[in-house]
């Protein structure tokens, strides 16, 4: 009897437990407990899972405690559309910063480009003025030589009281003038010749202080020389030689070399420019398609030119100063077509010693001088002719500005720079230049030979025709800005 009060006692008090009231007590009280069974398990799984905290709370377990469902979140989650907007913000405060951030670098580079552009335009000044300085001292160094002149005048002028001569092996119809020039073993005097009744320039060499290599570079000129002829090349009339002198009879050019000019004048117009260049193109032309030879030391002091009276400017015309120019600037006067200006009359090529004939072979002994010497050269690779084409890109750009593109007083920078190319058309020295005469140089100063102008190309320049055709820089032409 006490056994089935028992029993029905714990019926009851499952059913009224039970969750499911409408199931048979029994079965409804086995359903729950195996249900309470995986709560549990599956709630200590994810106690594991989350590394002992209770699902959605950032409380350890053994504080929680079991609240209503609508409750069971933490209270700082928010809504959908709240957490929206709150990743909204965080974005566009994210982009804010990184702008910012952006801002900030643009103008620190532009502050470093700024520092830089002035750094690089204080060298190129320095540099101009370096260079400024080299040319006045090199023509301070020739003054004094140039000044023996009265000296030899006297002598020649003693000798002919005398009725001898200072150099007895020179033959009777040439009779010495004057000294005009003179190198590391030769002597340059202007004399006349007699039976031609015409002024000549004899080169007198000291064999006696020659090796036989140096010997051998003056015979290869003179054979050289014996085969030119052209009016833009200076002219070889004989050549005698003796057991201790060496006389080499030549074209007298009355206006000396054309560096002592470009000194003179600071620098040259456009149109003088062009009047020069174009003759040596075509002395160029006819060395390389007609003779096979390249020269190899084209610059300003081996160019002489036949001087001519200074013109007078047009009526009405006023000289015109660039805003580099001081107030030392010599006016060139006026310019005549096809004769000449600034007293530059025809210009010819001269000096033949470091000439080769190399016709369309290449050759790579290294020689000129640096400052006009073309890339492939300074680099110790095999050159061709195009060397001359870098070389007159040089003297045009001497001439356009009076100063070289490349000059530094340290040799290994100079020659770095050659061999780059590294060259600007600084201002304000080029500010006033045209941009069609600043895309001629850069062809011609092209660091790449097979892509730098031959002399037909040159002479077909749209600057040299004057005409109106466009014209394009090089690849490799330093940023400038065009003249207004």
């Amino acid at each position: 009897m006490l056994l089935r009060v028992a029993i029905l006692r714990h019926r009851l008090g499952n059913q009224a437990r039970c969750l499911r009231p409408r199931l048979p007590a029994v079965n409804g009280c086995h359903q729950c407990r195996r249900r309470c069974l995986r709560r549990r398990r599956s709630s200590r799984l994810r106690q594991r899972q989350n590394h002992g905290r209770a699902p959605h709370c950032h409380r350890p377990y053994q504080h929680h405690q079991r609240r209503p469902h609508h409750l069971n979140h933490h209270p700082n989650h928010l809504n959908h559309h709240q957490a929206h907007q709150v990743r909204q913000v965080h974005q566009a405060h994210q982009v804010h910063q990184a702008q910012r951030a952006h801002q900030a670098h643009q103008a620190h580079q532009v502050h470093q480009a700024q520092q830089a552009l002035q750094a690089h335009q204080v060298q190129q000044v320095q540099q101009v003025q370096r260079a400024h300085q080299a040319h006045q001292a090199h023509q301070v160094q020739r003054a004094p030589r140039m000044s023996q002149s009265q000296q030899h005048r006297g002598i020649i002028k003693e000798n002919k009281e005398n009725d001898s001569s200072p150099y007895p092996d020179l033959p009777g119809r040439y009779s010495l003038l004057e000294r005009i020039g003179d190198g590391a073993f030769s002597t340059v005097f202007r004399a006349h010749d007699k039976e031609l009744d015409i002024d000549v320039a004899i080169k007198i060499i000291d064999k006696t202080e020659l090796t036989k290599s140096q010997m051998d570079v003056v015979l290869k000129e003179v054979a050289i020389m014996r085969r030119l002829d052209h009016p833009n090349v200076v002219k070889m009339y004989n050549y005698i030689n003796t057991e201790t002198v060496c006389f080499i009879i030549m074209e007298y050019v009355s206006g000396g070399e054309l560096f002592n000019q470009i000194v003179k004048l600071t620098y040259f117009s456009e149109d003088l420019s062009r009047h020069v260049i174009i003759q040596v193109v075509k002395a160029i032309d006819y060395l390389h398609s007609e003779v096979g030879v390249v020269h190899r030391d084209i610059k300003p002091e081996n160019l002489f030119f036949e001087k001519i009276p200074l013109f007078p400017r047009e009526a009405g015309s006023s000289v015109h100063r660039r805003a580099s120019d001081d107030s030392s600037k010599v006016d060139e006067g006026g310019f005549v077509q096809n004769v000449g200006g600034g007293t530059v009359g025809r210009v010819k090529l001269g000096d033949f010693g470091l000439s080769k004939v190399l016709w369309d072979s290449n050759t790579k002994t290294p020689c000129g001088t640096a400052s006009y010497t073309a890339p492939e050269i300074v680099k110790d690779e095999s050159y061709s002719k195009s060397v001359d084409m870098w070389a007159i890109g040089c003297v045009l750009y001497t001439m356009l500005c009076g100063f070289p593109p490349f000059y530094d007083s340290d040799p290994k920078t100079l020659t770095l720079k050659v061999s780059r190319g590294e060259y600007t058309f600084l201002s304000p020295w080029w500010d006033e230049i045209s941009k069609e005469a600043k895309d001629l140089v850069s062809h011609l100063l092209t660091v790449d030979p097979t892509k730098r102008y031959s002399p037909e190309e040159v002479l077909n320049d749209p600057w040299i025709l004057k005409n109106s055709r466009p014209t394009t820089p090089a690849l490799d032409a330093p940023v400038y800005q065009t003249k207004s």
